[in-house]
């Protein structure tokens, strides 16, 4: 192994060799050519680090990449700064799931963490403790998370994630199921419970008849990949093939920006009322794309959603009803939001019925 380790080091960085010594080299390391919200953020903060004339900046992939480079923007870009290695290492950058907390060895640490539960593993706080110069959270309520569990508040830094608004906008084509029916309520995430996708089929069919204008598009995310193994989409099928059921349809092919744009677009309102989210992506591209939303009143959503634009369901903090994540001890009792069905169903049914407002 240690033989192995010395012939990676001294392995040359071949064209690329002639960069100005003294340059400041960042590593970013996480998913990149994968379909998924953090893949996206990994992306763009890779494009801006590779077109900063101020760092030196090298691409880690982690774990498989599931799509050609080619079938993302910039991928020409992102390809020159894969596995290359700079003259010296400032800081090391990591964004994947897990996380890992352990010291580069060069440089400083930074992690990114966009986490949902209301407690936190006991081994994380540690690794924060002990290795990492700063985490990188998405919103207050993940640094009040970290902070409440132990992990020191002046290395837990705030920066809300983004959107790309010239391909996340209002103008631009719109795309709705061919089958879907006149008002279109959209929901785009894993379909899984953290994300609340059972509450809101529970109250969409409590709201609605099969006889109305109305369908519910679930865009669903990961089935067959990172949520298969807790993902609803069959129980939600089931339910879409049920007599007198209000029309729910579901989508799992999987899309690229543009086309996820003109779903986004095609839709006429933006439903996601999450369990645990660290930010909810979603959300801010339904909005940067005009649309009204209805999202959970507690969390990430009401730092970036403002009141006079978005419905806020009430939601209260409940245990986890099954195992958490095995990732040992918990710095105290593993929680999450509810939000209220029955707000839920008189949000969506007082949107549909006001259109026009």
């Amino acid at each position: 192994r240690g033989r192995l380790a010395g012939r990676v080091d001294a392995f040359p960085p071949g064209r690329l060799r002639a960069q100005a010594a003294g340059t400041p080299g960042v590593c970013l390391i996480g998913p990149l050519f994968v379909h998924s919200s953090l893949a996206r953020i990994n992306r763009e903060l890779a494009a801006a680090l590779l077109e900063s004339p101020g760092v030196y900046a090298c691409l880690g992939p982690h774990g498989f990449g599931t799509h050609r480079h080619s079938d993302f923007p910039r991928s020409e870009s992102l390809e020159t700064g894969l596995m290359r290695r700079p003259p010296e290492m400032r800081l090391t950058i990591r964004h994947h799931w897990p996380p890992n907390f352990r010291r580069p060895r060069q440089g400083r640490l930074a992690v990114i963490l966009p986490w949902e539960y209301g407690a936190v593993p006991r081994r994380w706080i540690y690794g924060i403790r002990c290795s990492v110069d700063e985490v990188w959270v998405p919103s207050a309520f993940v640094r009040e998370v970290l902070v409440e569990g132990g992990a020191p508040p002046e290395r837990v830094r705030v920066i809300p994630n983004g959107v790309d608004t010239s391909v996340f906008r209002p103008e631009g084509p719109r795309w709705k199921p061919a089958g879907a029916k006149g008002f279109v309520f959209l929901f785009v995430g894993g379909a899984i419970p953290r994300k609340g996708v059972d509450l809101l089929a529970e109250a969409y069919g409590r709201a609605f008849s099969s006889r109305e204008d109305v369908t519910l598009v679930v865009k669903e995310i990961g089935s067959d990949t990172f949520y298969r193994h807790m993902s609803l989409v069959k129980e939600l099928r089931r339910a879409a093939e049920r007599r007198n059921r209000p029309h729910l349809e579901v989508l799992s092919a999987e899309m690229d920006d543009k086309s996820l744009a003109a779903l986004y677009r095609g839709a006429d309102a933006f439903v996601l009322p999450y369990r645990a989210e660290g930010f909810a992506m979603p959300v801010a591209e339904a909005m940067a794309c005009g649309k009204p939303v209805i999202v959970t009143g507690a969390g990430p959503a009401p730092e970036f959603v403002p009141a006079e634009l978005g419905d806020w369901v009430p939601a209260r903090p409940v245990l986890v009803p099954e195992a958490p994540p095995p990732l040992g001890e918990w710095d105290g009792d593993v929680a999450w939001l509810q939000a209220a069905v029955d707000t839920l169903e008189e949000r969506v049914r007082e949107v549909y019925a006001n259109r026009a407002a």
